[in-house]
């Protein structure tokens, strides 16, 4: 949620003072907010109509601050008109935004706007963290964990992490859990991750309070506790994660320390699925195959699957193979 934010001093303040931009779209990593903006974490939370008048006004009236030019092309990234959201983070990152070089990388390696390309993305990438941009050193660690652009080294990913944590990345712990949980490049360590995570999730990322609930869940290093879990992904989903509310449609879908609710589970997959994840997609797809709290419907379920699918799930190819009339 956006905070509120207190009136402006001026209708055309300086550049080193809040502005309604800055409120509504600057990124909570960005070393060249002003401190007193929190930031806005996902840019899908960003409120795209208000925030695109105002940085419009912002980068109109001071036209050599690299942070409105990068907080514009955070607005036109959260509308998905990649073109435009690319000439303003050329025109923040040509003005020393380290931030904004981050997200050029982005959109190559996501193939938003641009072709697909890990090559030039992680040359962005560099040069962001080169400069030492916290974001860009997790990506590059990122490319090492999963072997893009570059051969896959999880002991590499984590020499990565490590610097970016150093530093503050709430990302770089959580990731340095996830390596400790799933054994990767460390020797396997459920209390290890665990505090890894905690440490995250103190600093506000809702991705490891997730993964908290997660070992709850299933009880890895933890006693498996239903309750707990759930805890976890409420507190996750109320600071963003799409994950976690995937994971409590999930409980609700299974039964899991709540009482089974279709209805509610479907809400909450709706929610996730409304944020492009995929995962959730697929439970929808499921729903509507088996009639659990919906009319049953093959071409829903088709439909989501479709979009799962393109949203990047492994599963979805299965399912829909696996429909009746295939």
């Amino acid at each position: 949620m956006v905070p509120t934010k207190p009136a402006a001093p001026s209708a055309h303040p300086p550049p080193d003072i809040p502005t309604d931009c800055d409120w509504l779209a600057a990124n909570n990593s960005d070393s060249q907010r002003p401190k007193v903006v929190p930031g806005v974490v996902f840019i899908e939370q960003i409120n795209v109509a208000p925030a695109l008048a105002a940085c419009k006004e912002a980068v109109s009236n001071n036209p050599d601050v690299a942070r409105f030019s990068y907080e514009l092309g955070r607005v036109l990234d959260a509308s998905k008109d990649y073109s435009a959201a690319r000439i303003q983070y050329d025109r923040a990152a040509d003005l020393g935004s380290t931030a904004a070089m981050n997200n050029i990388g982005l959109l190559y390696s996501r193939g938003k706007g641009v072709p697909l390309d890990y090559a030039v993305a992680k040359r962005w990438f560099d040069k962001a963290a080169a400069a030492g941009n916290s974001d860009a050193i997790v990506n590059i660690g990122d490319f090492y964990k999963s072997g893009r652009a570059v051969p896959q080294d999880y002991a590499e990913a984590k020499r990565w992490y490590d610097q970016a944590a150093a530093a503050g990345s709430s990302t770089a712990m959580n990731n340095i859990g996830y390596l400790y949980s799933s054994g990767y490049g460390v020797r396997q360590d459920y209390a290890e991750a665990k505090r890894w995570f905690d440490k995250a999730a103190a600093a506000g990322n809702s991705g490891a309070m997730d993964n908290i609930g997660y070992l709850y869940d299933s009880g890895q290093g933890v006693p498996q506790d239903d309750a707990e879990a759930k805890r976890w992904y409420e507190k996750a989903a109320a600071a963003g994660s799409t994950d976690a509310m995937n994971n409590i449609g999930y409980l609700y879908d299974s039964g899991r320390g709540v009482p089974q609710d279709y209805a509610e589970a479907k809400r909450w997959y709706e929610m996730a699925a409304a944020a492009d994840n995929a995962d959730a997609m697929l439970s929808l797809g499921d729903l509507y195959r088996d009639g659990h709290g919906v009319t049953k419907s093959i071409a829903d379920a088709r439909t989501w699957y479709q979009k799962a699918s393109a949203a990047g799930s492994k599963d979805a190819q299965g399912r829909l193979a696996a429909l009746p009339g295939q």
